[in-house]
């Protein structure tokens, strides 16, 4: 009897013994993935603008994986709370600090522009997990023994407010909420040249334009029949590009801005809120008009030199693009300083309280008889209160790094000094000078990567994908594209700056009717010879060929040292690979339909493959192919591998002088680099700018503020 009462005793404690450690492995798990959680978000807080300036596939993939893994661990983490079989009053807290970093990310808010298109799933999951939550705070908050009281409701209310910020980004940047707000841009630049005097005396070019920066809210504008424009009435209130050129101030002066910096960046600004035309579906009214042009060669092309200020004024016009689609900044300047300092008030006020209230808890918090937490050995460390301490102090970190990041963003500087603009007694203050001259300092990083994408088809026809790309393709569920048969990306390299002057001159210089290289042969005196390579069916047919040509050029020279160093030889070949690598890893970017270029390009490959087998080297294939096009003429059913091979042997025949065979290439392929540039597939810009940016994207831009926004509107010379 005894022996049996024992044994009883025995597998009672054990029972006990087993029940316990099972709840410590379910709070253990708890903490863990709610650490987890943590991380994810402030990945995304950390790489939101980072994505800008990296085009690394396992950034991407890095980046990706947080996103998705953010929200499934936070919604996984919290249903383990709630279906826990024990108490503990700091879930509350855990779950509400979560969605509060969850939504406080100022620099990420989507990750592609669908996220954007589908702001109503995030809005009811959101909705779901706040009642989710909710529930937690009337669980605990109002308990007898809860510790925590009102306290909690502060961070509930914290909690809304952020979330809330998140959903309205989503809204914004969706293609029914671009179109509604550009409608009043589209209806004023209707009607903008009517209000510019085109004959102004005025030193300053830029006073002649009256672009919209800010100010122009939507009580300003009335509505005129029988169209029904809005027609906007400029009162001191609307800052333009002329008011801010025409600003008196010692910060604006020459001398106080003598690169135009200040001024640009408000420039980039309004020509941003232009380009938001594009993806309203608005047409540009102004693109027929001369000064249009004048715009882009007379002011900002007016100097030789002035490619770069061209550029930068490009850049940051792409930011805010950028900002747009993909962070929360365009909702919080969206109505100027008043609600920016009324929503970061009322956040840093959240932020201080919740942080007050959970140290205090912190602080003194002693779990009741009824809660089960976790100890280290010996029972020294609450390890649930120091989880707590590790995700506010998390929370403050991030806080404070956003917070400085929104004071000297670009966003910031356009309101101050729009306002600095706007109130005359402020460009008399030197204490609000310094201040601006605090927050407008040049930028701590580049806006953008600021590379150029290489692809050579003779040293990758060859390719075949191996088993990683397969692996990395399905586990990003194609966020991550599988290569093709001959798909392989050479070594990005540095924007060279010797790229950017070749191509903008050759705007300024053609003018706005741009060709696709023949204009450049005949200046060059050799278009009899070679405006046949040229006159193809496609864009993908020139650039296939006088990719291959420029090619076997390098490599006819590849030994010569002195030629491989010049100017030229550099503008040519970069961009002849860049090109190549638009076709085949970019094709939307190009004229033409994406499809039909990626066909070429398969069809090209397998017909290299068969011209090319067994050469290995680069000498090799250069003999193969020179050996085929003895004749010298083009044969109708010649493979486009054949024609690159035919051009070559002629710029090689016809121009025996090196360094102008290389002034021939480079002038061809910064001409044809402009001429692939208008597009009218926005969405495929918009997605290549979270992916860090492409310099055709850039050209893009500034053609489509130069009046050229179609491919029929430059001059085609295509048989």
């Amino acid at each position: 009897m005894i022996i049996n009462m024992v044994s009883v005793n025995i597998t009672f404690t054990n029972a006990l013994q087993l029940s316990h450690n099972a709840l410590v492995k379910r709070l253990a798990l708890i903490e863990i993935w709610v650490f987890l959680a943590m991380v994810a978000i402030a990945i995304l807080i950390v790489c939101g603008t980072a994505r800008r300036r990296r085009r690394g596939t396992i950034f991407s993939f890095t980046v990706w994986t947080a996103y998705v893994l953010s929200t499934q661990i936070l919604t996984y983490a919290i249903g383990l709370m709630h279906t826990a079989q024990f108490r503990n009053e700091l879930f509350a807290l855990w779950a509400i600090f979560l969605l509060i970093l969850y939504g406080s990310s100022d620099s990420f808010s989507a990750f592609t522009l669908e996220d954007n298109e589908q702001w109503s799933k995030y809005t009811a999951e959101v909705i779901i997990q706040s009642l989710w939550v909710g529930s937690f705070v009337g669980l605990y908050a109002f308990t007898p023994q809860s510790h925590f009281k009102w306290n909690i409701l502060v961070l509930f209310a914290c909690l809304l407010y952020k979330v809330e910020e998140r959903d309205q980004a989503f809204r914004m940047a969706s293609k029914s909420s671009i179109a509604r707000h550009t409608k009043l841009i589209a209806d004023f630049m209707a009607s903008e040249h009517d209000i510019s005097i085109e004959d102004e005396l005025d030193p300053n070019y830029m006073c002649r334009y009256n672009y919209l920066v800010t100010g122009d809210v939507s009580t300003l504008y009335t509505v005129k029949r029988p169209l029904y424009h809005h027609h906007l009435l400029i009162t001191d209130e609307v800052i333009t590009i002329k008011k801010i050129w025409r600003c008196k101030g010692r910060l604006l002066s020459p001398t106080g801005d003598p690169e135009h910096r200040l001024k640009d960046t408000c420039l980039s600004f309004a020509l941003y809120r232009l380009l938001c035309r594009r993806f309203g579906g608005y047409s540009f009214a102004e693109c027929k008009l001369e000064k249009t042009w004048n715009l882009i060669r007379y002011g900002l092309l007016s100097k030789e030199g002035d490619y770069e200020r061209a550029f930068r004024v490009v850049e940051e016009e792409l930011s805010f693009l950028f900002d747009l689609f993909y962070t929360k900044y365009a909702v919080m300047f969206k109505e100027g300083g008043y609600k920016l300092l009324k929503s970061r008030a009322a956040d840093l006020a959240f932020f201080i309280i919740g942080c007050l209230v959970a140290i205090n808890i912190l602080r003194d918090y002693k779990p009741s008889d009824d809660d089960f937490n976790l100890f280290t050995a010996g029972g020294r460390v609450n390890i649930d209160k120091l989880l707590t301490g590790v995700v506010i102090i998390g929370i403050c970190i991030m806080e404070i790094i956003q917070l400085i990041l929104i004071m000297v963003s670009n966003w910031s500087k356009v309101m101050w000094i729009c306002r600095y603009v706007k109130d005359e007694s402020l460009q008399k203050n030197e204490l609000f000078e310094l201040f601006m001259k605090f927050i407008c300092c040049r930028r701590i990083s580049k806006p953008w990567e600021r590379k150029l994408g290489q692809y050579s088809f003779l040293k990758s026809f060859n390719h075949e994908p191996n088993c990683f790309h397969y692996i990395i393709y399905k586990l990003s569920d194609g966020i991550v594209s599988l290569p093709r048969v001959g798909q392989k990306e050479n070594r990005s390299i540095a924007l060279p700056g010797l790229v950017t002057k070749a191509v903008i001159l050759s705007l300024r210089n053609n003018g706005p009717r741009l060709s696709n290289g023949k204009q450049s042969l005949e200046r060059n005196q050799i278009g009899n010879e070679l405006s046949w390579a040229c006159e193809l069916e496609t864009t993908t047919h020139v650039i296939i060929i006088w990719h291959i040509a420029t090619s076997l050029c390098r490599i006819e020279f590849a030994g010569k040292a002195s030629k491989l160093g010049s100017d030229n030889f550099m503008v040519a070949t970069s961009l002849s690979d860049y090109c190549a690598y638009l076709m085949v890893f970019a094709p939307r970017l190009l004229p033409g339909h994406a499809v039909v270029t990626e066909f070429i390009f398969d069809q090209e490959v397998k017909e290299a493959r068969k011209l090319l087998e067994g050469c290995k080297s680069e000498s090799e294939k250069y003999e193969r192919l020179m050996n085929l096009c003895q004749g010298g003429e083009v044969i109708e059913d010649s493979t486009l591998t054949e024609r690159g091979a035919l051009l070559a042997k002629q710029l090689i025949q016809h121009i025996e002088d090196e360094s102008f065979r290389w002034k021939v290439l480079a002038d061809f392929w910064a001409e044809l680099m402009l001429f692939v540039a208008p597009s009218d597939d926005v969405t495929a810009h918009a997605q290549h700018l979270a992916k860090g940016g492409e310099f055709i994207t850039h050209l893009w831009a500034l053609l489509s503020h130069a009046g050229i926004l179609k491919q029929d509107q430059t001059q085609t010379v295509a048989a």
